[in-house]
């Protein structure tokens, strides 16, 4: 895993400490003094210890900094793990401090009081991606433009479809909603009644609980898809039958060719017969499957957490695990 070590004077330690706040905040793994000395541990000792497991060397340049000898033999050992292709070195300027020559050669970034924006620029500029596995993933404004425009074109069939019975009742068709770049896909069983009078997915008392697992693992509902393999809500609450899935099935299909997520989280048994067939949620719950090239998490729907204590425990478990799984994978 990356690790940023970042060498700075005495006198900066405020604008360091910020600085690495920010990049702590954006999940990169930081090294800096006196934060990442241990107990009782001998100063030279722990300085040798964070540039020996650190991947990046962020030097804060400053008049101070290059008057530290400190600084100056971190310099030095920064170089060294740089030429054995062990280090990367980024300098930032704080001030108008002459750029040593040994430094002159690094692309530099310059301080200008937004420790925020710096932060965003080191981890860009050193090539560290910390976004979150689940995160959308970069897309051309003309390609995002073109999945969306297959999707709308979904929505608007799915609005006016009559390709089984469900029509009859619904107020709204509710086809799906999300980023057209999006790396996961949750796919229930069927609208909920708010759903239906909206026409946005997950939006019913089952889909406030799923917010509760996104805020749980730190996922933004706005990063990944959310959909339902039937696209009208079934009258008085009950399961989707076959035939109605069956009618849908072209519906969801699509989506998923047009989106092409990296991983597809089943909610509900329903849901999971419609990729894998053959398997029992009771024994495949929260345990990833590989099927055509892309994963599969089954889990249990948040609606049934409403009527039973036990779903719930397992749907919180189940969430983190795969958070830990997704991560693991970034």
């Amino acid at each position: 895993m990356s690790q940023i070590f970042i060498s700075h004077s005495t006198q900066d330690a405020p604008v360091a400490q910020e600085i690495a706040a920010r990049l702590s905040e954006a999940g990169a793994q930081v090294w800096i003094a006196p934060n990442s000395i241990r107990p009782g541990e001998d100063f030279l000792a722990a300085i040798e210890r964070g540039l020996s497991t650190s991947t990046h060397f962020l030097l804060l340049l400053s008049e101070s900094s290059m008057q530290s000898n400190w600084v100056r033999m971190e310099i030095n050992t920064a170089i060294k793990l740089e030429r054995e292709g062990a280090m990367q070195i980024m300098p930032v300027t704080l001030d108008a401090a002459d750029v040593p020559l040994l430094l002159q050669l690094y692309q530099r970034l310059s301080y200008n009081g937004d420790s925020g924006l710096l932060a965003d620029r080191i981890l860009e500029a050193l090539g560290i991606d910390v976004r979150p596995f689940w995160a959308p993933r970069p897309m051309e404004d003309e390609e995002k433009a073109r999945i969306q425009a297959g999707l709308a074109e979904i929505a608007a069939e799915a609005a006016v479809c009559v390709l089984c019975p469900l029509h009859q009742e619904r107020h709204m068709a509710v086809p799906g909603d999300g980023p057209p770049n999006a790396r996961l896909f949750f796919v229930g069983e069927a609208p909920g009644p708010e759903d239906d009078r909206t026409g946005a997915p997950f939006v019913s008392t089952a889909g406030e609980f799923l917010d509760e697992l996104f805020e749980m693992i730190d996922m933004d509902r706005r990063d990944v898809y959310l959909t339902n393999i039937v696209k009208c809500r079934p009258n008085e609450n009950r399961d989707p039958k076959r035939s109605e899935v069956k009618a849908c099935a072209d519906y969801l299909n699509r989506q998923i060719e047009l989106i092409n997520p990296d991983v597809i989280v089943t909610l509900g048994r329903h849901s999971l017969k419609s990729f894998l067939p053959k398997a029992r949620i009771s024994e495949v719950h929260g345990q990833p499957h590989e099927e055509n090239g892309r994963i599969i998490i089954p889990m249990y729907h948040p609606a049934a957490a409403l009527y039973q204590h036990r779903y719930r425990n397992m749907l919180i478990k189940d969430f983190l695990t795969m958070a830990q799984w997704l991560n693991a994978r970034r």
